[in-house]
């Protein structure tokens, strides 16, 4: 954890992308619709993520996970403190049961967004404003007579938040005082500042409005 911190600002977690349960707190009725031919403790799979790490290896709902690395598991806590302590893009072995047969899979771990890249912290000031964006569409940049501009689709906690009062659908133009198509163009602009500008307009409303921004350090 310690060098995950130092190296990437964050803790890097893995995820096999499984729900599961007990097998004994599965009822009786329900394992005969599963087939569930095990006994003592493991963990079911009730659900499988889509892109998820698990898939990738094969595992389906139903399977009975038994072991994680040669570690035992019968908790649902267990198995996720056993994958969290490896990073995406690390390999575990698995044990599980399926159909009465057990067999061993390596799974490929993957982060939280179903990818392998190692997550990184997002110090920009973009990433402190604290809300969505997407670049807006061509066809919408020409029905409101503009090059071009980042919509901002859901205002959360942060600076827009707590300095402004901007509202969901705000279409940013400008960004201390250069002009924005898209996304990458905000980002660049705004870079590290802690005093920016952020200039646009509402659809269906005359003129410009400008938000003062002070981005204060954490």
């Amino acid at each position: 954890m310690v060098d995950d911190l130092i190296k990437y600002g964050n803790v890097q977690r893995g995820y096999l992308g499984v729900s599961t349960v007990n097998t004994n707190d599965i009822p009786d009725d329900a394992k005969e619709k599963l087939n569930l031919q095990f006994t003592g403790d493991g963990l079911v799979i009730t659900e499988v993520l889509a892109n998820s790490a698990a898939v990738e290896a094969g595992l389906k709902k139903g399977d009975i996970i038994k072991s994680v690395n040669g570690i035992s598991v019968t908790l649902p806590s267990e198995l996720q403190e056993l994958v969290t302590r490896y990073k995406p893009s690390d390999k575990i072995t698995l044990v599980y049961s399926r159909n009465g047969a057990d067999k061993t899979v390596s799974a490929t771990l993957k982060n939280r967004a179903g990818n392998f890249d190692i997550v990184k912290v997002d110090n920009s000031t973009l990433s402190k404003l604290g809300a969505e964006f997407a670049t807006l569409d061509p066809k919408k940049a020409k029905e409101y007579g503009v090059a071009g501009g980042v919509i901002v689709k859901k205002i959360g906690s942060g600076s827009l938040s707590d300095q402004t009062r901007m509202r969901d659908g705000f279409i940013i133009v400008k960004a201390n005082d250069t002009d924005i198509k898209n996304i990458e163009d905000l980002n660049k602009a705004l870079g590290n500042s802690k005093a920016v500008t952020i200039s646009g307009f509402y659809p269906g409303y005359d003129g410009l409005y400008d938000y003062p921004i002070t981005i204060e350090e954490e």
